[in-house]
C-alpha cells in the first residue's frame, strides 16, 4: 500500500480549507433560519460591504442611507458569505439591550476587541458574571451619584466651546476646520478623569497625558488597504486582531497606561478614605466607601 507523506504545511492547509468550508456552511445554514430581511445587495462575496462600511465607518452615513431606504431593521452582507442584522427601531433596540450579555451577546471577533483595548472587565464578561459586576458598580451609578457629577460634564463642555472660540477667532475668515473625533477623545479622558477619580488630565487645556496622545495616535492612524481588508475579515477571522499591527501595539499600550494609572489613582483613594473626611466624592471614592462597608 502507498502512503503518502503528509507534511506540516500540508495539515495546516487542510485544516485550514476544513475550517472555511464548515464557516462557509454554517453562514449559508444560518441565513435559511433566520427571518428574511431586506437590504442592500451583496457586492462581493468575499468583501460583503465592508468596502462600502469601511470610508464611512466614523460617521455611519451609510447606514442611515440604508435605513430609509430598506426600513428600520435590515440585513448587511458581511465577508465570506456571512450578514449582520442592523437596528434602528427604538423599540427592538430596547428589547436587545434588555437582553443584553443574556439572549444577546456579543461576537467573538468583538470580545477580541473589547480584550484588546479594556481587558477582560464589564464590557467583557456576559451572563451571571455580568450581573455581578454591575451590581458591584450600583453605588457609583446610581441616580444621586451621577446627579451630582452633572456641573463635571457642563465643565467639559464649556472648556470645549471656548478651545473652538478660540479657534475661530484665530482663523482666517468667519469658519475654522475643527476636527470634533480627537476633541471627544479629550473630553472623555478629563470628564472620566474628574468624575471617575478626581484628577484632571487636563487634555482640554493643551496639557500631555500619555493616555490621550495615544487616542489621537489611534485617530490618526492611515486606513491602508492592508488595513482595511484586515479589519474587514476580523469579523470572519477574529485571530487577526492579535497580529501584531501598529493599531494592535497603540491598544496594548492605551490598556497597559491606563491600568498603570487607575492602579495609582485608586491607591490614592483608598488612602484619602482611610484618612480625613472628603466634602467632595468621585464614583470611585463612592466604589471604595461601598467596598469598606462590605
Amino acid at each position: 500500500m502507498n502512503i503518502v507523506p503528509v507534511s506540516l504545511l500540508d495539515c495546516i492547509w487542510i485544516t485550514a480549507v476544513i475550517w472555511l468550508v464548515s464557516r462557509i456552511a454554517k453562514n449559508t445554514r444560518r441565513d435559511f433560519r433566520t427571518t428574511s430581511l431586506r437590504g442592500p445587495s451583496n457586492p462581493s462575496w468575499f468583501w460583503g460591504a465592508s468596502q462600502l462600511v469601511s470610508p464611512n465607518r466614523e460617521t455611519g452615513g451609510i447606514y442611515e442611507q440604508w435605513a430609509k431606504m430598506y426600513g428600520p431593521i435590515y440585513r448587511v452582507p458581511e465577508p465570506l458569505g456571512a450578514s449582520s442584522i442592523v437596528v434602528t427601531d427604538p423599540k427592538a433596540a430596547f428589547h436587545v439591550l434588555s437582553q443584553d450579555t443574556w439572549g444577546y451577546t456579543h461576537t467573538i471577533a468583538n470580545k477580541t476587541g473589547i480584550e484588546n483595548m479594556f481587558g477582560k472587565g464589564l464590557l467583557w464578561v456576559d451572563g451571571e458574571r455580568h450581573r455581578m459586576k454591575r451590581k458591584s458598580l450600583t453605588p457609583g451609578f446610581s441616580n444621586i451619584a451621577i446627579r451630582g457629577l452633572t456641573s463635571v460634564y457642563f465643565d467639559s463642555a464649556y472648556k470645549v466651546k471656548a478651545a473652538w472660540d478660540s479657534q475661530i477667532q484665530n482663523a482666517q475668515g468667519d469658519s475654522a476646520i475643527i476636527y470634533v473625533y480627537s476633541w471627544m477623545n479629550h473630553v472623555s479622558l478629563d470628564t472620566i478623569g474628574i468624575a471617575g477619580f478626581l484628577h484632571d488630565f487636563g487634555t482640554l487645556l493643551g496639557k500631555h497625558a500619555s493616555v490621550g496622545e495615544v487616542f489621537d495616535r489611534l485617530g490618526n492612524i492611515n486606513s491602508t488597504p492592508g488595513v482595511l481588508a484586515m479589519l474587514a475579515l476580523t469579523a470572519v477571522f477574529p485571530f487577526l486582531q492579535k497580529i501584531p499591527t501598529e493599531r494592535h501595539a497603540l491598544l496594548h499600550q492605551l490598556q497597559v497606561s491606563m491600568t498603570a494609572i487607575a492602579a495609582e489613582l485608586l491607591d490614592n483613594v483608598r488612602k484619602e478614605c482611610n484618612g480625613s473626611v472628603k466634602t467632595d466624592e468621585s464614583i470611585i471614592d463612592l466604589l471604595v466607601k461601598a467596598e469598606q462597608t462590605e
